[in-house]
């Protein structure tokens, strides 16, 4: 966030909405329940605590660029549908999950545990909550020390994940993605493709996998065509057969390794 307000001289206001129920709010803010959202913890309420956070803080005459990420961008899609009077200039799509997750390898492993076994999780989180904070950061460290770039940021936003409320809620959501994201709304995109900026070709999303044994005339553009020619940008090596895209196909590709300002710049 901060990176990217620089980036654009800090003339445009950036904000970042958690998912409802997924972190511990600071002591010094009391929490009241929003009594027009039914089951907010669930994906249609967290899709519509954006869409309030929207109504109730912003301007309607602002124009938006909307960033989201894995089931972030079923979310923008469902925005861009339930108020279409948003004032959208650009969706940025990143690693989007918006069909089948549960028919993905990792989503054929995580179903029964989000939806039939995640009560079992809450005991060992329950007790860990107990460890002290810095043993808690060690152990997130010792968890992510594959990744290429580790910040406080991120380590501090995954201690929620010992806290037992927050974990349950998480696994809530993430139960019902696996039951409700099934069906691509080729509608929605269809109708907002001039707008999207999708990463098609960050493929490490682990929802996303089974994209890459489908057949060649099945469509990874969100668009739906028959497919005519290759894609010539970098693909994983994992993928057979090559990614391919229509002729003419308005996407913006480009992969995480570059930096931020590729996105400000198309924007």
């Amino acid at each position: 966030m901060q990176i990217l307000y620089k980036i654009l001289n800090q003339k445009y206001p950036i904000w970042a909405i958690s998912h409802a129920g997924h972190c511990v709010p600071p002591e010094d803010i009391e929490m009241m329940e929003d009594i027009e959202l039914e089951d907010v913890f669930g994906l249609n309420g967290q899709i519509e605590h954006k869409l309030t956070f929207l109504r109730k803080n912003v301007p309607k005459d602002i124009k938006l660029v909307l960033i989201g990420h894995s089931i972030g961008c079923h979310m923008i899609l469902e925005m861009m549908k339930r108020e279409p009077k948003l004032q959208v200039l650009k969706a940025v799509l990143l690693f989007p999950t918006i069909e089948r997750m549960a028919e993905s390898p990792q989503g054929k492993l995580m179903t029964p545990v989000l939806c039939k076994l995640r009560f079992l999780m809450y005991v060992p989180i329950y007790f860990l909550s107990f460890v002290p904070e810095s043993v808690k950061a060690s152990l997130v460290r010792w968890a992510l020390q594959g990744l290429q770039s580790l910040d406080e940021a991120t380590v501090s936003a995954t201690l929620n994940l010992f806290n037992v409320d927050c974990a349950a809620n998480a696994m809530y959501m993430g139960s019902q993605e696996m039951m409700q994201v099934v069906q691509r709304d080729d509608s929605t995109i269809g109708q907002y493709l001039n707008k999207m900026l999708p990463d098609l070709l960050n493929i490490s999303n682990i929802f996303c996998f089974y994209f890459l044994k489908m057949p060649p005339s099945y469509s990874l553009c969100p668009y739906p065509q028959r497919l005519q020619e290759p894609c010539t940008c970098r693909t994983n090596a994992r993928a057979e057969p090559p990614l391919l895209l229509p002729p003419g196909s308005p996407y913006l590709l480009y992969t995480s390794s570059h930096p931020p300002s590729l996105i400000t710049d198309q924007i």
